[in-house]
């Protein structure tokens, strides 16, 4: 089998082989393939995350350079739909780079950089050190 580690990492994957093969055999190799997602050491606590986040306040965290390939522009067009109903928080680690699969204009960059930047339920980095974001 085939293990790739998101569901971005299984589009890149089925794109590459239908360049080098027949629809047949990457249908049969695509059969084979399960997303699984890498492991995570537990961090903190539940006590600990209880006793520095107030729970009740959903807090979302968005981390990845490539916003629009990893479902960014779904979670803000979502979350925008529910901030007048619900109160919320999202930390937004990220470039904005643009990639090669959801065809991003440069415009739509710009227009979810500035978007991004108007909400006050949205904490904008675009870069934070590893540490940091553990």
């Amino acid at each position: 089998a085939m293990y790739p580690i998101s569901e971005m990492a299984y589009k890149i994957q089925k794109h590459e082989l239908q360049q080098h093969l027949s629809i047949e055999d990457v249908e049969v190799l695509m059969k084979k393939t399960k997303v699984l997602y890498p492991p995570q050491n537990i961090l903190v606590t539940e006590e600990e995350f209880e006793v520095k986040h107030n729970a009740r306040i959903p807090h979302f965290i968005f981390i990845g350079k490539t916003f629009f390939g990893k479902g960014g522009r779904e979670i803000i067009k979502t979350l925008c739909e529910l901030e007048h109903d619900y109160e919320f928080k999202l930390t937004l680690i990220s470039a904005f780079k643009k990639d090669d699969f959801t065809n991003i204009s440069e415009e739509e960059v710009i227009r979810y950089r500035k978007l991004v930047q108007e909400k006050s339920w949205i904490d904008y980095y675009e870069t934070l050190p590893n540490k940091m974001v553990l």
